[in-house]
């Protein structure tokens, strides 16, 4: 079976395109057999090709290929959890050192920033909601005076480390076959 990517030099290895549109149906069909004959590994390496075949006869819109493109980059398609862990740690840094940087407290450090950023990122923990409301007042004074785009960077904060939990997990999950 002759199931190869081409590409030419100058295209990088992220749109790597598969050689026959039939080649995404033989990469479910290995899959299967190695699900079939519980080869876990064999199973998670022909469902990453299966996607990166399918990236240009299957997908069809931009969004689409976007996702799969991300997917692939921030987790190897489900395989690695030291993108998304350092993913979510970028996270926490740039955030916790964006709040105080937009601080308007002149007396505020950068441990507050730090620590509304992680409380954003940890909301289930049983002091998050004490930490952000502490640390949201040594940063800008009082709760009521915060703007919009504090609340879109808190809820893009949010939704950027549930996508790198998830990652995390799903790896962990394909880890240890769980």
């Amino acid at each position: 079976m002759d199931i190869v990517f081409k590409s030419r030099p100058e295209t990088h290895f992220l749109l790597k395109k598969a050689l026959h549109e039939d080649d995404v149906d033989k990469f479910r069909r290995l899959k299967a057999l190695a699900a079939q004959s519980k080869d876990h590994e064999r199973e998670q390496e022909f469902f990453a090709m299966e996607l990166r075949a399918k990236r240009f006869y299957e997908t069809k819109s931009c969004m689409g290929l976007m996702t799969s493109i991300l997917y692939q980059t921030f987790s190897d398609f489900g395989r690695s959890f030291m993108w998304p862990s350092l993913l979510l740690i970028a996270v926490f840094l740039v955030f916790g050192g964006g709040f105080w940087l937009s601080a308007t407290c002149s007396s505020a450090e950068i441990s507050q920033g730090f620590r509304l950023s992680a409380s954003v990122i940890m909301p289930f923990t049983a002091s998050a909601k004490a930490a952000f409301t502490g640390a949201q007042t040594a940063l800008y004074g009082q709760a009521d005076q915060m703007s919009l785009v504090f609340d879109f960077a808190v809820i893009f904060e949010g939704l950027l480390s549930l996508a790198c939990v998830f990652l995390i997990g799903l790896a962990l999950r394909n880890r240890f076959k769980i």
